[in-house]
């Protein structure tokens, strides 16, 4: 151990010597160098509440000294696949900083691609009012991200998991946009029977549906197998929400509104859900391209 000890009993080490510390126990666990370096870097700025210019500070002078239970408690957590945003207990999203716990998914920055692709959908009409709806709302990611860029909208936030609703209405407080949200209770992705305080019609749609096939879960990331399940499984063919969408889509939007929903899988599973919107009643919009260069999202319009 290096450091000395603050109090007489604590181990400690100083700022720059922990960011170390946690730097390299993330590589040894498999991190790359610049993400080990990012989480180290959020680590501690959250632990002490540090803006950019003062964690730099805090690196040229050593201090805070940062007791050491705390880096190795961290580093032993991470190492488990314990995800970093449910050890801090936020996520950054579309600039927007989210509390999380493992009751949600935790938002992604591939999703906010989705959002970008609404907001240049919707760019001609800056000014007009907006009714939403968030489908399988978790944190309220998609959401609040959305009503953040657009003041003029409103949203209805929707969600079967009571304890998901109750943070989406703690991240809508947290980010001043209560006044401009509902929560509302309700299976969105299952039942045939409308949730029940659905608005008669709404202006948008977005979802984040699940869609990872059953048999594929174990398979996954370890990470990411400490998500609930509710948001990850998607069924035996990881289609099953698709269908309620597009159903609700066609009840629920006027025309004009937009659908806007997150996909996953290959070509074949993309174009059996485009299969599922009417083209009768809708228009194709176009496809949104993650970070990665993966097709990640749909869009469409009502006509």
């Amino acid at each position: 151990m290096y450091g000395g000890r603050e109090d007489g009993r604590t181990p400690t080490l100083s700022f720059r010597e922990a960011y170390e510390a946690l730097r390299k126990g993330l590589v040894r666990a498999g991190k790359g160098d610049s993400e080990a370096e990012a989480e180290a870097r959020f680590y501690l700025r959250w632990l002490y509440g540090l803006s950019t210019l003062a964690f730099l500070e805090a690196m040229r002078v050593g201090k805070p000294r940062v007791p050491e239970p705390l880096i190795s408690a961290f580093l032993r957590a991470r190492g488990w696949g314990i995800p970093f945003a449910y050890l801090v207990g936020e996520a950054e999203f579309f600039g927007l900083r989210l509390t999380v716990t493992p009751d949600v998914l935790i938002p992604r920055g591939d999703s906010e691609r989705l959002v970008e692709a609404v907001l240049a959908l919707t760019q001609d009409d800056l000014e007009k009012p907006r009714h939403i709806l968030d489908l399988g709302t978790g944190s309220g990611a998609l959401g609040l991200a959305l009503l953040s860029r657009r003041p003029r909208w409103t949203a209805d936030l929707l969600d079967v998991s009571h304890t998901a609703l109750r943070l989406a209405a703690h991240n809508a407080r947290r980010l001043g946009l209560a006044e401009r949200v509902r929560i509302l209770w309700g299976d969105a992705f299952a039942t045939p029977v409308l949730p029940e305080g659905l608005a008669a019609a709404y202006d948008g749609i977005v979802a984040n549906p699940p869609y990872v096939a059953t048999e594929e879960i174990p398979a996954l990331a370890p990470e990411v197998r400490w998500e609930p399940i509710l948001a990850l499984d998607g069924g035996a063919d990881s289609l099953r929400p698709y269908p309620r969408i597009a159903a609700l889509a066609e009840v629920l939007l006027r025309p004009g509104g937009f659908l806007a929903v997150e996909v996953g899988g290959g070509p074949e599973r993309v174009a059996r859900i485009r299969g599922m919107v009417s083209p009768q009643m809708f228009e194709f919009a176009g496809e949104v391209v993650d970070y990665g260069g993966r097709l990640r999202g749909l869009l469409w319009k009502r006509k």
